[in-house]
């Protein structure tokens, strides 16, 4: 899981400044996210993966 930070966090003992992206552990991230420390982005290798599903949904519909 990728997130954004909103404010600066200490995270396996190195520290992060707001607005910098890392990648946690989907347990990690969920956690940060509640505690408002940190927002959830969508990786580019994810978003790829979604439009190459989306295309095929939309030859399979056609059919």
């Amino acid at each position: 899981m990728e997130v954004k930070l909103k404010g600066k966090v200490k995270h396996n003992g190195k520290w992060y400044d707001a607005d910098a992206t890392i990648k946690v552990k989907q347990e990690e991230g969920d956690r940060l996210v509640k505690m408002r420390a940190a927002e959830e982005i969508e990786s580019a290798k994810k978003s790829d993966e979604d439009t190459a599903g989306e295309k095929k949904k939309s030859k399979k519909d056609k059919e």
